[in-house]
């Protein structure tokens, strides 16, 4: 029997990702259930920068993902490919709470680190960077998208002009290129000249 694999080695990892998937969908649904018991308490006893709409519908589409996952991981299985969709659902899912928080001015964005932290030790600790990377990305689009007013500030902080945020976004931007490759070249001629 050298060859032949024993049913127990074949099943184990199976049954293994299986697990931390559902480890995944059951800490959004609880991760989900404690912001909105601290947020309500804030909100009750306290006062908010942020409207309540925003973040209970992103709370509910927590909720919402965490059903239709788990009903999808029943009929397609657990993978580490399905693991690495609701990480990257979850990026998605943070982006919206910190635009529904405030944007710029939310108390929100350590909440990437869960989803690196879950990548790396759910798929792959070479794919955490990737999940690093998206956030980035997710967080800077937003960021842009808000600063330029694409898509209308929320909250009683980010709705006011505030020079200092905005100039250091601006040189953030600046000097990283933004999202436009020639930025930098325009800004290093704009100051030569």
């Amino acid at each position: 029997m050298s060859g032949a694999a024993s049913p127990a080695v074949a099943i184990g990892p199976q049954a293994e990702t299986r697990k931390a998937v559902r480890g995944l969908i059951l800490t959004r649904a609880v991760v989900a259930t404690l912001l909105l018991v601290s947020v309500g308490g804030v909100y009750r006893w306290g006062s908010l920068g942020f409207p309540v709409g925003p973040f209970l519908a992103v709370m509910l589409s927590a909720y919402g993902v965490s059903a239709g996952s788990w009903a999808l991981m029943g009929w397609l299985g657990a993978s580490r490919r399905f693991a690495e969709v609701q990480i990257y659902l979850d990026v998605l899912l943070e982006t919206a709470l910190i635009y529904g928080t405030g944007g710029a001015f939310s108390f929100f964005p350590f909440i990437y680190l869960f989803s690196i932290l879950a990548t790396g030790i759910i798929v792959s600790p070479r794919r955490s960077f990737v999940t690093a990377g998206v956030s980035v990305i997710c967080h800077g689009m937003l960021l842009n998208l808000v600063f330029h007013r694409v898509i209308p500030p929320l909250g009683s902080f980010a709705a006011q002009r505030d020079i200092v945020a905005e100039g250091s976004f601006t040189i953030a931007a600046a000097a990283s290129g933004g999202a436009d490759p020639t930025a930098g070249n325009r800004l290093r001629h704009a100051v030569r000249a």
